[in-house]
């Protein structure tokens, strides 16, 4: 009867500690797999990125010698994988797109989307690089705040840069 008893405190041990080994040990698989995924994508383009950040299923970078940017994005088991020259591009900014809800007489504003934009000089458009969408990744990890961070970092790079001469 003691071993029974014995047996089945150690089952009931291992499954409640089971969660807190497995979960850290797939959340870094995750996390592995997009770090692999924006190195290659950096080799491949022969970028060597100085200033790089990861959080939540993103990862960017900026190689300040040559001036261009990158962004690797998991979304489910795919990669998207989005590169910036910077050298032409004229300003960036942040575009939230909120929801704003009434909870009696309170307003409230949730975030749906986050995206960074990027003017190019000569008027060759814009392009957006998103950063956050509720409808495909629910939690956020502080996504407006890395948001502004990188604009900043990326507005800041853009002004110590010489302005494009001007042809004939």
């Amino acid at each position: 009867m003691n071993t029974e008893l014995i047996i089945i405190s150690i089952l009931l041990v291992c499954l409640v500690f089971l969660p807190f080994i497995l979960v850290p040990f797939v959340q870094n698989r995750g996390s592995k797999n997009l770090k692999n995924k924006f190195r290659d994508e950096a080799v491949r383009l022969g970028l060597n990125i100085d200033l790089k950040e990861n959080w939540s299923c993103n990862f960017i970078g900026i190689d300040t010698n040559q001036k261009k940017l990158l962004f690797v994005q998991k979304i489910e088991e795919n990669f998207i994988s989005e590169f910036v020259d910077l050298a032409t591009v004229k300003q960036s900014r942040v575009v939230v797109t909120e929801i704003h809800k009434k909870n009696g007489k309170k307003e409230e504003s949730e975030l749906q989307k986050l995206d960074l934009e990027f003017s190019f000089f000569g008027g060759q458009g814009t392009k957006l690089i998103n950063l956050y969408d509720r409808d495909i990744n629910f939690a956020q990890d502080l996504e407006l705040k890395h948001a502004e961070k990188w604009n900043t970092q990326i507005a800041g790079f853009l002004n110590s840069q010489p302005l494009l001469k001007k042809s004939a």
